[in-house]
């Protein structure tokens, strides 16, 4: 079985943050590695947190990832996720999105076929 990439991206949220989200997924097995922007990469304010975490070839696991995202950012009116294919195809939803709506879009997450994917946050 293939692994799968997913760098999640945040300027607002630690690593530490993240961690302690993806480490409260129950019954998940995930492992990832803290990467910095690197490379001559310069960014302007503070730099992003880069989070890889690489999983079992499955969409199960892609929408765990997301659904532990959106615990972290749930009830914050203004900000959202935005999940991308490595095609550039993108999903994008805001934090305070009925937990009905949350569902239909973790089930189309199921469905992708992907390698590579990013998770951007605020």
């Amino acid at each position: 079985m293939a692994n799968v990439q997913i760098t999640i991206i945040s300027q607002k949220y630690s690593a530490e943050k993240i961690e302690a989200t993806l480490k409260n997924l129950r019954g998940q097995d995930f492992s990832w590695k803290l990467q910095k922007p690197g490379g001559g990469i310069r960014s302007r304010g503070l730099d992003p947190t880069v989070l890889v975490a690489v999983v079992g070839a499955t969409g199960t696991a892609v929408g765990a990832l997301v659904a532990g995202m959106f615990q972290l950012i749930s009830g914050k009116k203004d900000e959202r996720i935005v999940l991308r294919l490595s095609n550039g195809a993108s999903i994008e939803f805001p934090a305070d999105l009925p937990p009905k709506k949350l569902d239909e879009i973790i089930n189309k997450i199921k469905a992708l076929d992907d390698e590579k994917y990013q998770i951007l946050l605020p």
